[in-house]
């Protein structure tokens, strides 16, 4: 009776090359709305039996984590051996179901978080953290670009969305306003803001399929109230991080953060991108990363279909590459990049000599910063 976390694979999928008649002018607003749409009928229409089947046996306890990935026409669930055996046997339209694993969080994660005497560096008020100057992101502001105007999806284990240095920069879903008042949050002094109660009823007032999702979604316990946790937090801080605290840690301190938790599985973060694609981000970041060493083995084409995806409808990703570059033993060259890290980027270098096709992930390095 365990129930095993699996992922349905179509037959078929869209590619970029079917979103190659959309003009290359046309706004990214009207873009996404275009490729969202054709995705979602697509969907709709090679899903329609399985979903029929899944749904009669849901009443019956036996399906849970239902999640549609629309974005690369797979569903994730959770079932039983007999569900399992049946969606194998009774439906043309299914490829293959691959077991979606859960894996470690520890094994997941990337960025570093570094003790003392780094953190107490800055002792002026506002300093600006080392790595902020060695980015040359406080150039960016100086010419007046910090971020005002763009949606940032920040996919981690967690995030204490109440730090002062954090809360003014996190998302409010007005789509989810019940009460009209302009707010999800009611800004607080010190660390008591909190979620705005009149907005919390239960319903799904904006129709995306997520209840209150007033600042995101927790997608490892698929509730709108996240979970707390420090690798996050330290990278909701590098985005959006204003200095409250004395230290300028954010490289966009006046861009909005839209909260994706995951601590878990590929799916989850998969669905989260799928998430942060269908609210709008400009662009999507995450420190969690998936390695050629973990046991079984990540999906790289699963993640590759997701990024093309965000490429066609204007949505880049920023993603760690692993930290991996002197684990040769674990991680030879080229599998010492990890996924999504190291699916193709957006743009190609005029100089680079072996071109493929591109995708829509910026792989991010790590560096460290000793004064």
């Amino acid at each position: 009776n365990e129930r095993i976390p699996i992922m349905i694979v179509f037959s078929t999928h869209l590619s970029l090359n079917d979103f190659n008649d959309i003009s290359y002018d046309t706004p990214k607003k009207e873009r996404r709305a275009i490729v969202i749409d054709r995705l979602m009928r697509f969907a709709d229409r090679s899903q329609k039996d399985v979903r029929l089947f899944v749904s009669s046996k849901m009443s019956s306890g036996v399906i849970s984590d239902y999640e549609v990935l629309w974005m690369i026409n797979r569903i994730a669930l959770k079932t039983d051996v007999n569900t399992i055996n049946d969606l194998a046997s009774d439906f043309d339209e299914i490829l293959m179901l691959t077991y979606d694993p859960v894996y470690p969080i520890e094994e997941l994660y990337d960025s570093k978080q570094y003790a003392p005497p780094f953190i107490k560096a800055a002792v002026s008020p506002q300093a600006i953290e080392p790595g902020i100057t060695l980015m040359n992101a406080d150039d960016c502001w100086v010419m007046g670009n910090k971020g005002k105007g763009v949606l940032v999806g920040n996919a981690d284990d967690g995030f204490w969305w109440k730090h002062p240095d954090l809360v003014k920069g996190v998302y409010q879903n007005l789509g989810e306003d019940a009460n009209n008042n302009g707010m999800t949050i009611i800004w607080g002094s010190g660390t008591t803001s909190a979620f705005d109660p009149g907005d919390i009823n239960g319903i799904d007032n904006d129709g995306n399929g997520k209840i209150d999702d007033l600042i995101g979604w927790d997608y490892t316990t698929s509730n709108y109230n996240i979970t707390t946790a420090s690798h996050g937090s330290a990278t909701l801080g590098h985005v959006v991080g204003d200095g409250t605290g004395g230290t300028q840690t954010g490289v966009a301190p006046e861009s909005k953060c839209l909260l994706l938790r995951n601590s878990s599985g590929q799916s989850q973060q998969m669905a989260a991108f799928q998430y942060a694609f269908q609210m709008g981000a400009d662009v999507v970041t995450s420190s969690l990363s998936w390695k050629w060493y973990n046991n079984p083995k990540p999906d790289y084409s699963a993640m590759r279909l997701v990024t093309d995806m965000s490429l066609a409808g204007g949505m880049i990703h920023t993603n760690s590459t692993s930290n991996d570059g002197n684990n040769l033993s674990s991680a030879p060259i080229p599998l010492n990049i990890s996924t999504a890290g190291n699916i193709p980027p957006p743009w190609l270098h005029p100089e680079q000599t072996k071109v493929g096709n591109v995708s829509g992930v910026i792989g991010v390095g790590n560096v460290e910063v000793n004064s």
